[in-house]
């Protein structure tokens, strides 16, 4: 029996980076992906595992918040396992030993290529199901059927292969305590010292493909060129930022999800890491970040409107396998239609056309059924509804009307008065920005208390007094709406109330008695809300101290990555990482603020 040697892998977050690509990305926080994919590579620990390895993963909506490491990926010299260096880039994945390497692309959306030189490759298939089994084929091709999971077909194309597993259904049901037969595909050189092979991953009706039809580098080099173009831009990006830039793209089109079950447009998972989903106000960032790829821009926008519910709420989350409504998220649709519109090229009369019903709709629903009271002012249901699931001024429990709601309200019914408009519905026009104007009355009357705009719960009105919610400042994307003396008021407090640390703005104030550093929405810096609210300060005239915001969030990037959300006074990053929200307002930031 060999003793196995567990390999030592070693990463750089940044490298120097080339024209096309970031050089190196660290894969302990990004995955390695291309756009399209529902697999990623990535450096993970399973139970059994002495420490963390690269596995190939399933991002697909069915593993959603499960272990989705597919298969385990080890160096083989002499048949066993040795040792290597890992590095990938943004198209390649090497794996390396003083002996020889393997390197790994995506030849497409479906299909991953390896090949070796002076060394080996053990695929371990760790993610079991009680139905998964191996159907070999002529010609030294396997299918490996998965039960319910997506499958799988491999082909070596040269070298030579070793290939072990059941060719039945497995009898256990629970892989955690006992674990079935595995199926395991060894890889050797074979004559002329190299291999090379495919896996290729797939749904239903796989078909034999003939892969020697182009070469490794034919392949790398049409992956190298689509990311190139993705985001070729030509804007002028400051030195110290250009490699940040750089991996924040990469987070981007690599997190992108093809077009597949119920994802029936490409769309931006949060990462390929832990949130493998879209969200229905997290997909807006992405498409503003997308702008200079108008297709993928719009159908980032208009994706949850496909699964738009009959009396008109959006879906709170969306996968290929999964449409859920079981909470909202803020109505910002509007705010960001407005946005998208100011780029040429990527909302055309068709799309109003399409969109208009739909974005009335999802207004008027929170008029209906969103406002228990009936005194006209929406609410939220949950914490989870407002997209800042635990802050403090849901502490008094639920529901709650709270005025970032309002704002956003008034600003989707400016919107719609536009659009209306632009659509020769003069009577929509003058209606929505009547509805507009009265909900903007009432915001001043039901919210303000003299100071700044407060919660409250629904019916009795009560208010967490003790709350330092930087949601309350929200209103401020209103700009010049609001009455001067209110708006000094408010980034008085921002400036002087420690919401604004070095960092950028805190979620909850690090002078409250409420305030957690790694607490979620209790006291963490976020991506949207810092866009949101560096777009109020604009809008308010304040263009200092919103360029001031944005280059501390910019720097913050540059630091410690894309992280879910980060500490506000340290910088840290929290949660999940590889985040696409994060990433898309660094891009969106340094263009609009810190790059002019």
């Amino acid at each position: 029996m060999h003793k196995f040697i567990y390999p030592v892998i070693l990463f750089t977050l940044l490298g120097k980076l080339s024209l096309a690509q970031v050089s190196e990305i660290d894969l302990k926080t990004v995955p390695f992906s291309r756009m399209g994919s529902y697999m990623c590579f990535s450096l993970l620990q399973d139970k059994d595992d002495k420490q963390p390895l690269i596995y190939l993963r399933d991002v697909s909506g069915n593993l959603l918040w499960q272990w989705n490491g597919v298969f385990r990926l080890e160096v083989l010299e002499i048949e066993r396992p040795v040792a290597y260096e890992a590095k990938a880039s943004g198209t390649v994945l090497t794996l390396s030993t003083s002996n020889g390497k393997v390197e790994v692309i995506f030849q497409d959306t479906n299909t991953v290529r390896f090949r070796g030189s002076g060394v080996g490759l053990k695929l371990t298939r760790t993610l079991f199901d009680a139905n998964s089994y191996l159907i070999p084929l002529p010609g030294l091709q396997w299918r490996i059927k998965m039960g319910s999971k997506a499958e799988y077909a491999f082909t070596r194309l040269k070298g030579e292969i070793v290939v072990s597993g059941p060719q039945w259904g497995v009898r256990s049901f629970e892989h955690r305590t006992e674990k079935p037969e595995t199926i395991v595909i060894n890889l050797y050189p074979g004559n002329e010292n190299n291999f090379e092979g495919v896996l290729e991953q797939y749904t239903s009706g796989w078909k034999i493909r003939d892969y020697k039809n182009t070469t490794f580098e034919e392949e790398l080099a049409k992956v190298n060129n689509e990311l190139k173009n993705f985001y070729n831009t030509g804007a002028k990006t400051p030195q110290e930022y250009e490699e940040t830039k750089k991996l924040a793209q990469y987070v981007n089109w690599s997190s992108i999800v093809a077009p597949r079950v119920n994802m029936t447009r490409h769309g931006m998972l949060m990462s390929k890491r832990n949130m493998r989903a879209v969200w229905s106000w997290d997909h807006c960032f992405n498409a503003l970040a997308s702008r200079s790829n108008p297709k993928i821009a719009w159908e980032n926008y208009i994706l949850p409107f496909d699964y738009q519910h009959e009396q008109g709420s959006l879906p709170d989350i969306m996968n290929d396998n999964n449409v859920t409504w079981g909470f909202l998220k803020p109505p910002i649709h509007g705010w960001t239609l407005k946005k998208l519109m100011e780029k040429p090229g990527i909302v055309d009369e068709n799309k109003l056309k399409e969109l208009y019903p739909k974005l009335a709709k999802w207004t008027e629903y929170w008029f209906k059924y969103m406002d228990d009271d009936k005194n006209g002012i929406p609410q939220y249901n949950h914490g989870n509804d407002s997209g800042w699931d635990n802050a403090t001024v849901f502490d008094l429990g639920f529901s709650v009307e709270s005025p970032d709601l309002c704002a956003f309200l008034i600003l989707q019914m400016e919107v719609l008065s536009e659009l209306a408009q632009k659509l020769g519905k003069k009577e929509d026009e003058k209606m929505w920005m009547d509805r507009s104007q009265a909900l903007f009355e009432e915001l001043i009357r039901h919210f303000w208390n003299g100071d700044k705009f407060v919660s409250r719960k629904t019916f009795s009105g009560q208010i967490n007094k003790k709350s330092q919610s930087l949601i309350s400042y929200i209103p401020l994307i209103l700009g010049k709406r609001l009455p001067e003396n209110y708006r000094s008021k408010m980034i008085k407090d921002l400036k002087t109330k420690g919401f604004l640390t070095a960092n950028g703005l805190a979620s909850e104030s690090p002078q409250s008695p409420f305030y957690e550093a790694d607490g979620y929405w209790r006291g963490p810096i976020w991506a949207p809300t810092t866009y949101i609210m560096v777009e109020a300060l604009k809008e308010c005239g304040e263009t200092a101290l919103a360029r001031e915001i944005a280059v501390k969030y910019c720097n913050m990037c540059k630091k410690s990555g894309f992280g879910e959300n980060f500490n506000a006074l340290t910088g840290e990053q929290l949660q999940d990482s590889g985040y696409t929200w994060t990433s898309s307002v660094f891009l969106l930031l340094l263009e609009e603020y810190v790059s002019k």
